[in-house]
């Protein structure tokens, strides 16, 4: 019984937190790395052969750290080596957990609507 109930809640986070995306390649839908007013990137690409953000403001900087289809080390590292020249950790922290509740919170909808 507990076991197939945290099957189960495991399979909605999974799906809540875009692990389900993780199969999903970044490089084949092209509105992902197309330049806005916020977010411009460069012709070169990273180690997982995806363009390299040039520019952006801190909110898509920190919404692409979140994107489970950004997954790599490289982006990763770039941003932990680098935020406190643009931004503090305060703020770095706040949005990683407000990501993280806001996924709660999609995992207890779908919960209670099954």
């Amino acid at each position: 019984g507990q076991c197939i109930e945290n099957l189960q809640s495991e399979s909605s986070a999974h799906s809540c937190y875009g692990r389900s995306s993780y199969t999903h390649d970044p490089r084949s839908d092209p509105r992902l790395f197309a330049d806005g007013a916020m977010i411009k990137y460069s012709l070169r690409m990273n180690s997982g052969q995806t363009p390299k953000v040039r520019y952006a403001s801190l909110d898509k900087l920190l919404e692409r750290l979140m994107d489970a289809r950004f997954l790599g080390v490289e982006y990763l590292n770039t941003f932990l080596l680098t935020y406190r020249c643009f931004t503090d950790g305060h703020t770095v922290l706040g949005y990683i957990i407000n990501t993280y509740y806001d996924a709660l919170a999609k995992v207890g909808e779908q919960t209670c609507n099954a």
